[in-house]
């Protein structure tokens, strides 16, 4: 081995000598080494599997998903799995499963923090002795003609495998499922440049699973056999083996797969009880497919099943979800009937597998991020073990404190430059740093935050000029520190990070020098936890030395730079692995960023006042934030910046006692209940007292980051009380905020969110109340400043408990409101901000007062108008409703365009109501409670850029837009008459992108004598006397069929099937002015367009989460005469089931 060294190494021999007994001693527990890892770990012999010591290894397998785009309805599955993934991998080892087949998509891995989160559950999998099989589910059901886009997200996978010392746990399985529509060479050839791939570039040598086309049925020994050959070829034996999935509706390939075992290695990667949408619910086909293996197909050689599936949202999951209302999964959750039947009929009649040979495993905490171990060539010569540091809590490496003296051996290198980012001028190690704001020679990326927080602590704990000069920091999400003015040579550099606060999802960062690549590194969740990244040699040749990121956000401490000699240089600080025994302890709540206290107070800044944590020039001294911090200007170049509060400070907290249970509420209006000022103090809004987050009978998730942020400035802005509740915030991604003790009755629940930093990928989180889902898919706002009021979200207590939860990315909110009302369901409160967000309600108001309830005396005169998107106001005389209406509903986006220039020009109160609106593709606008009988309809509209189809009472009539691209061109159209009958609806619907910003309602023998502008449109009444009756089916003969399409039967689809494609075109022409599209809704499906004469006059979304079958899209009021129709997918696949007409409708 000393052979192998450069010669000046052989002058050290005795100080490595003595490195590498600790090494051993730190190591003796983990034989086998990452360099190894390739060459240990499953393998194919002949037909099986054979495990790491030789003996066969039978699949005990299920299937997790982590990270599916498509799968967002599900989103709360993944994000619950891996808030606890050291629980959920016990309870699937309890059941005794040795193989994970873990689903992601490579696009959603590639948002921020994603493959961080995939890799933290593969290695939770893998430390208990489980081998992980990533499977990339983006081309289900799909071609694989541009599949090798997904072929870096497998090699990063394969690379963050191996930094963990793990990928001897690792099976590739490529993807899932590839469709029906490729042929069987095509197919060969996918597998064989996936394999040229992953064997040549990823230098995976691994076993990989290989899914067949037509949703992983295919059975072809002579295909799977060329494969074969091929991976021979690459690595001089074979080492893939094939996969089928199969469910009730597959019936004749089980038996075939238990002979076909003894000619190729085989496993089946899915087995459920439930086609959902192609076939019923069958839990005797599981039992008999598993006896069907043990009794034949594992005698035969067959390897072993995959289970469809642990945890998910449909009747195939295995475990109970919700058990508690407080998370979706818990250490409690018991296992399902199909959960039960796999662990009887399966696993606990498999004989025992040895696990795999481990590689140097880092067992990780699991309710704490899982950090990335440093590779063993990052590391560098170890101290005596005396020397060392217990594990920081949480996880991480562990760092050893540098010596008193930074020497270096002559002629080895030299220490150059040393900044110390955010701070100022100091020494460390006997070398002189410079401060970053005044370095010569030195820039940092414009906008770049600089402040200091002395009050975090530093863990592991060095000495004290690094932990000064760990506590200044740089923060930008993409950093560039430039070193101009640097002699020509060779150097090496060290990166200091450092981690403040308890970050719940902190991501990743990519680190290069002068553009080349040199760390992918995994941010800490713990506060105070620091690292040192490097040696990274660069050799500098133009003068200039450049440090990027680009990734997630994170603080940067110090750059360090070595001029190298003869050798590398001498670092400051040892990375040292930590044991596989190691343990955490989880850091108490007063470790993290303390909330500013109550006595802080807002002043006026003096003209010349500088914000307190503000960069400190070289001759600064560190001054601490006193507990009566006032607002001072922030630097020009701030983006993001904190006020930390001493951990120490105390402030005395006056808060009102929550509301008694006997609190009157006037009969048919709503009383305000509490309000919590999330993170900040007490404070009184619009004459109502807003509690501190310290309130009694209100609580937060543990670990909740609380914090003020009084710098930056609030959009839109609002009232001073206001702007002080929003500026505080709590910080999460997995929020609970509870209230307990609430006296039984109905109740509308606001939340305030705030974002105070320009994030460039802030995501979507869903929230819901008691359990609920109040509102799913909340997309979190991108700009500096933006604050929204989301609700009114309605709830009734029994149990004397109301709880908000939020499941997604990480989110701040502000405040919690909450008025009960003791009305019929559907009354909400009077605001009390004075202003709400311009994307929630008009600038200039907030969202309504107390409703309006329309008169009902006599059937005459105006009836009712709703401002759907603003405040309540008078508009030519008559009394309007805000957003908040009784009997009101709107599904759709809120948006606000205050500044938006309108075409024609109106008054400014009717303006107001225009700028604000409603908009989203198939909207419904519903109304409720009208007294039977006709009246006269007017909606105000935003023109479009596209055409759609406005519906009325269900299609009854209907009328199409003039598109019209102009910007802030609005009309309003009708009047119409529509007819409510008994059951008091209203219904409004478009086919099609809208945008509806007030509903006008006059008795039908009144007129509407608001102001009219000069466009103004009749509906064409619809055919509705010829009923649809002709019903065609999808694979008529009368239908032309371009591309591949797959019949599914089932008995819930119109004359017993339905057709299947996601590259397909279906045709027809026909006399007549209507038709309907009767399809099939499921959460694979996407979305198709239906196009009359060549014109799209239709986008119909057909993905849901609950399976419907024969959902129908109406086109009508079409010109009688001939036509063309042609369907074709959108995004996705499309399952059309029939056709129907008019009984008088002809087609050829």
């Amino acid at each position: 081995m000393f052979a192998l060294l450069p010669t000046h190494y052989h002058r050290h021999l005795t100080r490595l000598a003595l490195a590498l007994l600790l090494l051993v001693l730190v190591f003796s527990t983990r034989a086998a080494s990452v360099a190894t890892a390739a060459t240990v770990g499953l393998r194919v012999q002949g037909v099986t599997l054979v495990n790491t010591d030789g003996s066969r290894f039978v699949v005990a397998g299920i299937n997790m998903e982590m990270y599916r785009d498509y799968d967002n309805g599900c989103g709360w599955v993944t994000d619950g799995t891996y808030a606890i993934r050291g629980v959920m991998a016990d309870k699937v080892k309890a059941l005794g499963v040795n193989a994970v087949r873990l689903n992601y998509s490579y696009r959603f891995l590639q948002q921020s923090g994603n493959l961080t989160r995939f890799l933290d559950m593969a290695q939770e999998l893998a430390n208990r002795g489980m081998y992980v099989m990533p499977s990339d589910h983006t081309y289900t059901g799909g071609v694989l003609s541009s599949a090798s886009a997904s072929y870096p997200m497998m090699k990063s996978i394969i690379d963050g495998m191996r930094a963990r010392g793990l990928e001897s746990y690792l099976i590739m399985n490529p993807w899932n499922e590839p469709g029906p529509d490729i042929s069987v060479s095509a197919w060969v050839q996918a597998q064989k440049d996936v394999l040229t791939y992953l064997r040549n570039t990823a230098g995976f040598q691994g076993v990989v699973v290989m899914d067949g086309t037509g949703w992983a049925t295919l059975l072809d020994v002579s295909a799977f056999q060329s494969v074969m050959s091929f991976d021979a070829g690459l690595r001089g034996t074979a080492n893939v083996a094939f996969s089928m999935h199969l469910y009730p509706n597959i019936t004749g390939l089980p038996s075939q797969l238990w002979t076909a075992a003894r000619q190729v290695p085989l496993v089946i990667g899915e087995l459920g009880q439930e086609n959902p949408g192609a076939s019923p619910l069958d839990p005797n086909y599981v039992k008999s497919t598993i006896s069907g293996f043990l009794n034949t197909g594992m005698p035969n050689g067959h390897n072993g099943l995959f289970a469809w599936i642990f945890a998910w949202c449909d009747s195939n999951n295995m475990l109970e979800d919700w058990t508690d209302p407080a998370v979706p999964y818990s250490a409690s959750s018991p296992l399902t009937a199909h959960g039960v039947l796999w662990r009887d009929n399966y696993y606990s009649k498999l004989p025992a597998s040895s696990a795999p040979v481990p590689t140097t495993v880092v067992e990780q905490p699991t309710a704490t991020k899982t950090t990335t171990p440093v590779p063993a060539t990052a590391t560098t010569t170890p101290r005596p073990a005396t020397s060392t540091v217990a594990p920081p809590p949480g996880g991480g490496t562990t760092l050893i404190p540098p010596p008193a003296t930074g020497t270096v051996p002559a002629g080895e290198s030299s220490f150059y430059r040393g900044i110390n980012l955010g701070g100022g001028a100091m020494t460390v190690g006997s070398h002189a740093w410079e401060a970053s704001a005044s370095a010569p020679n030195f820039t940092l990326k414009s906008g770049t935050a600089q402040a200091c927080n002395p009050f975090a602590p530093v863990l592991p704990a060095p000495d004290t000029a690094t932990s000064d000069m760990l506590k200044c920091y740089v923060e930008h999400w993409s950093h560039s520190l430039a070193l101009s003015a640097v002699p020509n040579a060779s150097y090496d550099v060290y990166v200091y990070t450092w981690q403040d606060w308890s970050q719940p999802s902190p991501g990743t960062a990519n680190f290069s020098v002068n553009g080349a690549a040199m760390q992918t590194y995994a941010l800490s969740s713990q506060a105070g936890h620091w690292d040192k990244l490097g040696p990274w040699r660069v050799t500098v040749t133009n003068g200039s030395l450049t440090v990027t990121t680009n990734g997630n956000n994170i603080k940067l401490s110090g750059v360090e730079v070595w001029r190298a000699g003869s050798a590398t240089a001498q670092p400051t600080v040892i990375v040292q692995q930590p044991t596989a025994t190691k343990t955490s302890t989880p850091l108490p709540p007063t470790a993290t960023r303390t909330t500013v206290p109550a006595t802080a107070t807002r002043t006026s800044p003096p003209p010349t006042a500088t914000k307190t944590n503000t960069p400190r020039p070289a001759t600064a001294t560190r001054t601490t934030v006193p507990a009566t911090a006032t607002r001072t200007s922030p630097p020009p170049t701030a983006t993001k910046t904190n006020t930390p509060r001493p951990a120490t400070a105390t402030a005395t907290r006056t808060n009102p006692p929550p509301p008694a249970a006997t609190s009157t509420v006037v009969p048919g209006e709503s009383s305000f209940y509490r309000a919590i000022n999330l993170g900040g103090s007490a404070v009184t809004i619009a004459n109502h007292a807003w509690e501190a987050s310290s309130a009694p009978n209100f609580s937060l998730r543990a670990g909740t980051h609380q914090e003020c942020n009084i710098y930056v400035p609030v959009v839109p802005a609002v009232d001073a009380a206001t702007e002080q509740m929003v500026e505080c915030f709590a910080e999460h991604w997995n929020h609970n905020l509870t209230l307990s003790a609430v006296p039984s009755g109905s109740y509308v629940v606001y939340l305030y969110t705030w974002q105070d930093w320009n994030q460039p990928t802030p995501g979507k989180t869903t929230f819901k109340l008691n359990g609920a889902v109040a509102q799913a898919n909340y997309a979190i706002s991108s700009q500096t400043g933006r604050w929204e009021r989301l609700g009114p979200w309605p709830v009734t207590v029994t149990g004397g408990t109301l709880s908000v939860t939020s499941n997604g990315n990480n989110i701040k909110l502000s405040g919690l409101e909450v008025w009960r009302v003791d009305a019929p369901a559907g009354i909400v409160m009077a605001p009390t901000a004075t202003v709400s967000s311009d994307e929630f309600a008009s600038a200039t108001g907030a969202g309504g007062s107390t409703p309006v309830t329309p008169s009902t005396d006599a059937p005459t005169g105006f009836y009712r108008a709703v401002n759907l998107n603003g405040r309540a106001l008078t508009l030519d005389g008559q009394r309007w409703e805000g957003a908040n209406a009784k009997n009101l509903s709107v599904d759709g986006r809120k948006v606000c365009q205050p500044d938006a220039a309108l075409t024609p020009v109106t008054d400014p109160t009717h303006a107001e109501m225009l700028r604000c609106y409603v908009t989203g593709n198939n909207l419904r606008l519903t109304l409720r409670g009208i007294p039977a009988g006709s009246y006269q309809l007017s909606l105000y509209l935003w023109d479009q850029a596209q055409q759609y189809t406005l519906k009325l009472q269900g299609g009854r009539q209907t009328w199409v837009n003039q598109p019209n691209a102009n910007v802030g061109s609005w009309q309003k159209v009708g009047p119409w008459t529509v007819t409510v009958d008994a059951s008091g609806t209203l219904l409004v619907e478009t086919d099609g992108v809208a945008s509806i910003a007030g509903i006008v309602l006059w008795h039908a023998d009144s007129t509407d004598v608001s102001s009219q502008p000069p466009l103004a449109q009749t509906f064409v009444p619809g055919d509705a006397g010829q009923p649809l009756t002709q019903v065609v089916e999808s694979d008529d003969a009368r239908l032309s069929r371009s591309g591949e399409w797959q019949a599914q039967s089932t008995g819930k689809a119109s004359g017993g099937s339905y057709l299947y494609s996601s590259n397909a075109q279906l045709s027809f022409t026909f006399t007549g002015s209507q038709f309907d599209v009767v399809y099939v809704q499921h959460k694979a499906l996407g979305s198709f367009t239906i196009a009359v004469d060549g014109v799209i006059v239709q986008t119909v979304d057909s993905h849901s989460e609950q399976t419907h079958f024969q959902a129908v899209a109406s086109v009508s009021d079409l010109s009688q005469g001939q036509h063309t129709v042609v369907i074709a997918p959108a995004d996705g696949a499309i399952a059309i089931d029939a056709l129907r007409f008019p009984p008088s409708t002809s087609m050829r």
